[in-house]
């Protein structure tokens, strides 16, 4: 106001002094500028008063939408959620657990990345008309197992694993005198004391084309596998059924094998290893186990029913008796065997063995055996499962041949038959119970010096997995 005042009064004076002509013409062009002045204030507002009104429409919006997400908020409190996921999704959270802050920090390194289980088997079996010991008599003997397991995932290049295992019990095959299939599989004799089942490193390459495995192995596991008939404790429970009868594998120890599973031909993968056949590491090459497998798994009934067709050769170095020249003592063993398993619906698998090895050091040369798998979604039961399965081994002809010619009472030889069926209860995610039954005819070859007659074994199971 000051300085319009000062403004008006130099105009005045000017225009007293200068003439009224020019007053006038200087005082029009000034009112010309505050009027522009005041017209561009006037349009500034207008649009600061346009953005206003804007970004109160957008508060209106956000604050109407806020309004909405909280009534989703309340319902979807109030809904069941069914979250499914898949195993390549399980092991990709998976790994974001392991790289959390918290398993890197002091007091939880010991935690990176290992992953633990451990589960435990219960058997308690009565055997009818068992022979052996107590001829004629029935025998009731339970066992348990407990296996605790450590493995460990670097990246995607290697794989580390720790097996360890104890239990007690015999089971009824102490009673049971030469089959040549056991009954109870899962029995660990051990009287409690913890034992290495396996300890091994594996490592990838060729984009994981190719695998190498070297450690203390298992060779029940490394090859003649099966997808339903290769685990006592949740499946088939006699030996019978667990891995062919009649190739000669060695049990636990130290070892290596390569997985070839080329990415142009997924329908085939090839097994190649060795074990320290006499089990004391002493001249590992010249005492081997070695077998070479092919994995054939063809879509017969398309991508959504697998299958896997197993041919496997063994060869065993370790020194063997000959059954008809016992001053032979240094003779090898070797066979061969198929392990093949198909679903043939989501809910129905079937399995296959056969398999031979060399008579002449052998007593029992050819087995074969045969069963099926039935998934409780066909009685609204998704976690329980059926087995059924029956199978035959053949004694050799020396087997047969060699009691006569050194004398003794000739031993008949005749086929062993098994038979096996058992149910698995779930009562919950953890505990499976359920009774497993067996029948054999002929045990031992039906021979005097060890048979009755037919024994049927009665029998539950129980696994609990932690």
């Amino acid at each position: 106001m000051k300085l319009f005042y000062g403004f008006f009064c130099l105009i005045l004076w000017i225009s007293i002094f200068a003439g009224p002509g020019w007053a006038n013409e200087l005082a029009a062009q000034s009112l010309d500028q505050i009027v522009q002045r005041f017209d561009r204030l006037e349009k500034m507002v207008l649009d600061q008063k346009a953005v206003i009104e804007d970004q109160n429409q957008m508060i209106a919006n956000q604050e109407a939408r806020l309004a909405e997400l909280q009534a989703d908020i309340e319902e979807i409190r109030g809904r069941k959620i069914d979250i499914k996921i898949d195993d390549d999704q399980m092991k990709q959270l998976a790994a974001q657990v392991y790289e959390h802050p918290l398993v890197e920090r002091e007091n939880y390194e010991w935690l990176g990345g290992l992953k633990f289980g451990a589960g435990a088997t219960f058997v308690g079996q009565h055997a009818y008309n068992i022979h052996g010991a107590k001829r004629g008599e029935d025998e009731t003997d339970a066992s348990y197992s407990i296996d605790l397991e450590v493995e460990k995932e670097f990246d995607d290049w290697g794989y580390a694993f720790l097996h360890l295992e104890t239990g007690d019990g015999a089971g009824v095959d102490r009673n049971l005198a030469d089959v040549f299939a056991s009954i109870n599989r899962d029995a660990d004799d051990s009287g409690n004391l913890i034992t290495l089942t396996e300890v091994y490193y594996e490592h990838y390459l060729l984009d994981h084309q190719l695998t190498l495995t070297g450690g203390y192995l298992d060779s029940t596991i490394i090859m003649d596998q099966n997808e339903i008939a290769h685990d006592e404790a949740s499946q088939f429970l006699s030996l019978m059924f667990r891995n062919s009868v009649v190739t000669e594998l060695p049990g636990n120890h130290l070892g290596f094998r390569g997985i070839y599973a080329p990415e142009w031909a997924p329908w085939i993968e090839v097994t190649s290893g060795m074990i320290d056949g006499d089990l004391d590491g002493n001249d590992f090459f010249d005492t081997a186990f070695s077998f070479a497998q092919i994995n054939l798994k063809p879509d017969f009934w398309g991508e959504d029913l697998p299958g896997n067709y197993r041919f496997y050769f063994w060869h065993n170095d370790t020194n063997h008796t000959n059954l008809m020249e016992t001053d032979r003592v240094w003779d090898e063993n070797h066979g061969w065997g198929v392990s093949a398993d198909q679903c043939i619906t989501d809910t129905v698998t079937l399995f296959s063995r056969f398999g031979w090895q060399d008579e002449t050091v052998s007593n029992a040369e050819i087995a074969w055996s045969f069963g099926i798998q039935l998934d409780g979604q066909l009685w609204n039961r998704t976690d329980d499962r059926i087995g059924i399965a029956f199978g035959q081994v053949f004694p050799g002809g020396d087997y047969h041949l060699a009691t006569t010619k050194i004398g003794q009472e000739t031993r008949l030889a005749d086929t062993e038959h098994h038979l096996e069926l058992y149910y698995n209860y779930a009562l919950n995610d953890h505990l499976i119970i359920g009774p497993d039954l067996q029948v054999i005819w002929n045990p031992a070859g039906n021979d005097p010096e060890f048979a009755s007659s037919n024994v049927v074994i009665a029998g539950l199971r129980g696994q609990v997995d932690f």
